[in-house]
C-alpha cells in the first residue's frame, strides 16, 4: 500500500511539473501576442492598443499556478521577463483585487483566491 502511495505521489509531482511548464508556455505566448513591438501594453495609448487581455491572462496564470504563494509585481514581471512593465502589472493586480480575482494581503503583495 505504501509503495503504491509513493508511486502515486511521484506521478502527481510529475504531472504538476508538466502543468507548470505548460502554464509558463501559455503565459509567455500570451505576453508575446499581447505586447506591441514598439511599446509595452501600459505605455501604448488606449486607442492604438485595445487588447490588454494577454498581459492580464499571463498575470492570472502565474498567480493561479501556485495558489499558496504570495507574489509581488516585481516577481511576476521577472517571471514574464517584462521588467519594464512592472507598473502595468501593478495596475492589473490592483484591478484583479477589486474584482476579487486575487487577494491583496498587504501593500504590494497578492495571492490567488
Amino acid at each position: 500500500m505504501r509503495q503504491r502511495l509513493a508511486q502515486l505521489d511521484e506521478e502527481r509531482a510529475t504531472i504538476e511539473r508538466q502543468i507548470a511548464g505548460y502554464v509558463n508556455r501559455i503565459a509567455a505566448a500570451a505576453v508575446a501576442v499581447g505586447t506591441p513591438p514598439s511599446a509595452t501594453a501600459a505605455a501604448a495609448p488606449a486607442d492604438e492598443w485595445k487588447d490588454p487581455m494577454p498581459l492580464s491572462a499571463a498575470v492570472l496564470y502565474i498567480l493561479r499556478r501556485d495558489r499558496e504563494k504570495v507574489f509581488t509585481a516585481v516577481e511576476i514581471a521577472a517571471m514574464l521577463q517584462m521588467t519594464d512593465s512592472e507598473a502595468a502589472i501593478r495596475t492589473h493586480l490592483s484591478r484583479f483585487a477589486k474584482k476579487r480575482l486575487v487577494t491583496r494581503l498587504s501593500f504590494g503583495k497578492y495571492k490567488s483566491v
